[in-house]
């Protein structure tokens, strides 16, 4: 035996806001893909509120590479496409600075 639920035809169906809980952007960094890559990589990452974004690659030992974004972004989801041609194989790391948010995470070039 199935109980069906039934309404008045007049009457009418709750509606749900879907501005009422906006999804809250959190500060993000996402790993490189493809990772491990040969030339050119995607980075991804996510700011809460519009800030000064600087987004460098470092070396194994900690030497400055290549400065991949030193700008204000504006709140949301943003992807850097990096072209490594010119780099030696090997291990790197790259690390986002946005206002009080910072994260290192690696990649690595074969």
């Amino acid at each position: 035996v199935a109980t069906v639920l039934t309404r008045p035809a007049n009457s009418a169906l709750p509606i749900v806001n879907a501005n009422a809980n906006p999804s809250v952007l959190t500060n993000s960094l996402g790993q490189n893909y493809p990772n491990p890559f040969e030339n050119e990589t995607h980075i991804p990452f996510t700011i809460s509120a519009t800030e000064n974004v600087k987004l460098v690659l470092y070396d194994i030992n900690g030497r400055v590479v290549k400065v991949l974004v030193n700008a204000a972004k504006d709140a949301g989801k943003h992807v850097v496409n990096f072209n490594a041609a010119s780099l030696a194989k090997g291990i790197y790391y790259y690390r986002i600075q946005a206002g009080d948010f910072t994260y290192i995470k690696k990649l690595i070039i074969f």
